[in-house]
């Protein structure tokens, strides 16, 4: 299974090298960008469109490690409140056991 998610990995590659390949001989044309007064060198297309494809993961891995990181803290946090919940438990149990044993009647019919 192992070496199936490997070759999947793989092909994938491929075919994003392959489109990216494509997509770089069919968008050489030089253009500039113009942004209020600032105006960029000419670049071809495909650059800028590589741009804004690895901006956007950049920008998706962030919020992803963000989420993560907050439910990581979370997940401690929640952790930390069940040990405390255990321990106060495990005290009123042991604060309550001598007088269960007490109150408690013996067994009929020995």
């Amino acid at each position: 299974m192992t070496k199936l998610k490997y070759l999947g990995a793989a092909a994938a590659l491929l075919i994003v090298v392959f489109l990216g390949f494509l997509l770089h001989a069919d968008n050489a044309t030089r253009v500039s960008l113009r942004l209020l007064h600032y105006q960029t060198p000419p670049v071809g297309v495909f650059w800028w469109l590589y741009a804004a494809f690895a901006f956007g993961v950049f920008v998706g891995l962030a919020f992803c490690l963000a989420s993560r990181l907050r439910g990581r803290l979370d997940a401690h946090r929640l952790r930390r409140v069940i040990r405390e919940r255990e321990g106060e438990l495990t005290r009123l149990r042991e604060k309550a056991a001598p007088a269960e044993e007490t109150e408690r009647p013996l067994p009929e019919g020995g």
